[in-house]
């Protein structure tokens, strides 16, 4: 499992080296869960429950861009890397395994969340070894 990993790494032919040798060491049949963020969590129009966005480095997001983040209940603050939907499919692929889940969660509708109950923050890929 790749938890919060990807997004800490800003070179996308690093990405797929550490994708491809998880790949290498998975038996046939094999599963690796990769969760990120996803494309709307550093939106600079979305209003997270824990979280602010409106940052302008998150205005033009684009892959591999630094974004950043703020834990509104830590006070810590979060300089990541954005990488798109596309980006994590592609990153699977390359290293040669086959993506055959992809997740987005929603918060419940009757939740104290925001936008989480219409917009995921988060990205879950599962890939398996042919």
């Amino acid at each position: 499992m790749l938890s919060f990993v990807i997004l800490e790494i800003d070179d996308r032919e690093e990405i797929i080296r550490i994708v491809s040798d998880i790949q290498r060491t998975l038996k046939p049949g094999g599963i690796l869960v990769i969760i990120g963020s996803s494309e709307e969590r550093h939106n600079p129009e979305r209003h997270w429950a824990n979280r602010k966005v409106d940052y302008p480095e998150n205005e033009h997001r684009f892959s591999g861009s630094k974004v950043r983040s703020l834990c509104q209940i830590s006070g810590i603050e979060f300089l990541d890397y954005y990488w798109s939907t596309s980006d994590y499919q592609d990153f699977i692929q390359q290293s040669g395994l086959q993506l055959v889940q992809q997740l987005h969660p929603l918060a419940p509708m009757d939740s104290d969340y925001l936008d989480e109950k219409t917009h995921s923050p988060y990205s879950i890929f599962v890939a398996k070894k042919p």
